[in-house]
């Protein structure tokens, strides 16, 4: 047997070019309570007829937290979307999950049609789809029996950054969606997520590019009216949800434009709208600080937004 090891070395590190080192033997363990870790669920559930879809969910869980004083009053809910559109939320251990469910919130992952590890029909249920069946299973998965007895539909936000902040955009805007113009979702917050296809299809790559096509069934100058009619930026007169906007003021990936020409369409229909834009920051978040306050103001935004009435600007 190997002898015990106070040091680690870990390879590959976003931060630097070489080797990074660190000595446990010098640092301190600051001890998590296992009682306020909140365990995933995994749950299946049938949305339009007779279609299954899967998701995990995550109750609140810390002892500190009485539970409101309001009778029969059900948990707020964060609907986190992932940001690749045929990707999968996995069951792991994730921090920012559990900021959340310990401080009353609710969480639920929504892996809609066209997830991977499901098979290949249902991954191949989106093509053609993107911002249409994403939305519909993520609200099917809201209003079912097993979730809509846990939580309180009424007060449910929707997030999502990248292509999850599409579709969070899409589920609060287009008329094709199965909101059809309902304000369904209490609040929502977009980070570094796409509002104009059209545009995305002039700043991204070859391979990205071809997925959108196979995602959309077909290149813009194909089918022009689809790439117009799954663009949020078109429809931004329809967020009627209060709308939290992250991004890094650095982002090559999803340009900043792309939140700019939303935010400016919610604030002339006399939308409710915030936005914080991260110096040195590009498509996600990389530094603590920047997560410190990313986090911070999307609590703050649904405390302001979904558990206290929201005012619009």
């Amino acid at each position: 047997m190997s002898p015990p090891h106070d040091r680690v070395r870990v390879n590959n590190t976003p931060f630097l070019a070489g080797l990074l080192t660190t000595d446990f033997s010098n640092t301190h363990h600051i001890p998590f309570p296992e009682g306020i870790i909140s365990l995933p669920t995994p749950l299946e559930f049938k949305v339009a007829g007779d279609k299954t879809i899967y998701a995990v969910y995550y109750a609140s869980n810390n002892p500190a937290y009485a539970g409101s004083s309001i009778p029969n009053e059900k948990l707020h809910c964060v609907l986190g979307v992932y940001g690749d559109p045929t990707g999968l939320k996995t069951q792991n251990l994730n921090w920012q999950k559990q900021y959340f469910t310990s401080r009353k919130y609710a969480w639920l992952d929504v892996n809609y049609s066209g997830s991977s590890c499901y098979g290949r029909v249902y991954m191949e249920r989106l093509q053609g789809n993107w911002g249409i069946t994403d939305v519909s299973d993520c609200i099917g998965a809201i209003q079912s029996p097993q979730i809509s007895s846990l939580i309180d539909t009424k007060r449910t936000a929707i997030r999502g950054g990248s292509a999850g902040g599409f579709t969070t955009l899409a589920a609060i805007s287009l008329d094709s969606s199965a909101a059809s113009k309902v304000k369904f979702f209490a609040s929502a917050t977009n980070s570094y997520g796409v509002s104009n296809m059209e545009l995305f299809a002039e700043d991204t790559h070859k391979f990205e590019l071809m997925y959108i096509i196979k995602l959309l069934s077909g290149a813009r100058e194909e089918i022009p009216k689809v790439w117009h009619d799954r663009s949020p930026v078109y429809f931004s007169a329809n967020i009627k949800t209060p709308l939290l906007v992250l991004r890094g003021k650095d982002d090559a990936v999803v340009p900043p434009p792309q939140s700019w020409t939303i935010i400016d369409g919610i604030i002339k229909s006399k939308g409710h709208v915030e936005a914080h834009f991260f110096d040195g920051e590009q498509h996600g978040w990389r530094t603590s600080g920047t997560l410190k306050k990313a986090i911070k103001f999307e609590r703050e935004w649904y405390e302001k937004s979904m558990v206290r009435p929201a005012v619009a600007t």
